[in-house]
């Protein structure tokens, strides 16, 4: 029926979102990011052949590639304040459509557009009042403790060279002047994009390269097809990067089995218990709700995890409907205040159980920080 063809559209729109970003990541950003954070790390004295630094440049480039990412989503999913007029002029939707507006004219010696991003990884790191925005609770905006931080920090990337990388990003392929929906993206397409991203490495290019998109891979260049010259940096790809780094990606199909076969039965249980405590002392039941525990040893982009709390919340969500535990409700309430009359408002009780679940069911572990985050 409707509801049928509406899903289905949603599912092939988010599919399509996550390839063709893929695309243009490998295409058109991570080259222009690889490049430009070598030369900058060469004239500020860094050796590039040194296989340190260069790690420290892969890494502050998809940093850089999941701060965007994140924001793109959060913008588009109507997390961050777009009805916000003063946001929305720094927003990293209109940061894209500044470059899209100004790539023909960029200058190769102002580097306003890194500034801009910058300026808008600060307000999420401390947070921005004016703007609406409240501090971001995580690792991924921090200045330095999480891999490439401080690269980011003190590099810059001129507006000529950036553009275009902005533009192939966050603007439509067939019309530069419309922006994309990123809001179709699911936690199994980031993971999808993230773990294929591990497969890349930065290496010094021994000649001159272009990119021929026919075979997916850098070829020698003729004098007037130079893309990457010698000695600038490249991506290219380490067969044994991802599996090497014990990376596997699970198919939803699969981490949704995994989920009702072993999550719901358990916690089916746990509220059986609940519900029995609940008749005798619902402040104990209240309690008691959150003391159950999923760990993810090896949680990767945490695709399952984002599962579990779906399922918990929800059953959380219909024993609500059944029992009353004031408890819980003020706890609901203190999260609502607490986000301030900018968001507390707009926010339902499923996302803010999510937020509860999130913080005292859930626990994921992994040897890649960016993972984690």
């Amino acid at each position: 029926g409707g509801l049928e063809e509406l899903f289905v559209e949603a599912r092939d729109y988010g599919s399509n979102l996550r390839r063709r970003i893929d695309r243009s990541l490998r295409q058109d950003v991570l080259p222009v990011l690889g490049r430009e954070l070598g030369r900058w790390a060469t004239a500020s004295g860094r050796d590039v052949a040194d296989d340190g630094v260069r790690g420290e440049l892969e890494a502050a480039a998809l940093t850089w590639v999941f701060r965007a990412l994140f924001l793109l989503y959060a913008e588009s999913a109507g997390h961050l304040p777009m009805s916000n007029h003063t946001y929305a002029g720094r927003s990293f939707t209109r940061i894209a459509q500044r470059a899209a507006e100004e790539q023909d004219v960029a200058d190769r010696n102002a580097k306003t557009l890194w500034r801009d991003v910058g300026a808008l990884v600060e307000a999420m790191r401390t947070g921005q009042s004016a703007w609406g925005v409240p501090a971001y609770n995580g690792a991924l905006f921090a200045p330095d403790g999480f891999d490439g931080a401080e690269i980011l920090e003190a590099a810059s990337i001129p507006d000529a060279a950036l553009a275009p990388a902005l533009v192939a990003l966050a603007r439509d392929p067939d019309d530069p002047d419309v922006g994309v929906d990123f809001s179709g993206l699911e936690i199994g397409h980031l993971g999808h994009i993230y773990e294929g991203l591990l497969s890349l490495r930065l290496s010094v290019a021994d000649r001159d390269f272009r990119y021929d998109a026919k075979s997916d891979r850098y070829v020698p260049a003729s004098e007037d097809g130079v893309e990457i010259a010698r000695g600038d940096l490249l991506w290219l790809t380490n067969e044994g990067g991802r599996k090497g780094g014990g990376v596997y990606y699970t198919r939803t199909e699969l981490v949704r089995h995994l989920v009702r076969e072993a999550v719901r039965p358990a916690f089916e249980r746990h509220l059986a218990e609940v519900r029995e405590l609940a008749s005798s002392d619902p402040r104990a039941a209240a309690h008691r709700l959150f003391e159950f525990f999923v760990l993810d040893p090896a949680c990767g982009s945490a695709h399952f995890l984002v599962e579990v709390v779906e399922e918990l919340a929800d059953q959380i969500a219909t024993l609500l409907g059944e029992l009353a535990l004031p408890a819980v409700r003020q706890e609901l309430d203190a999260l609502r205040a607490a986000a301030g009359s900018t968001f507390g408002a707009g926010i339902e009780d499923t996302a803010l159980l999510k937020r509860l679940v999130l913080k005292r069911c859930v626990y994921g572990v992994d040897l890649s920080r960016m993972g984690a985050e």
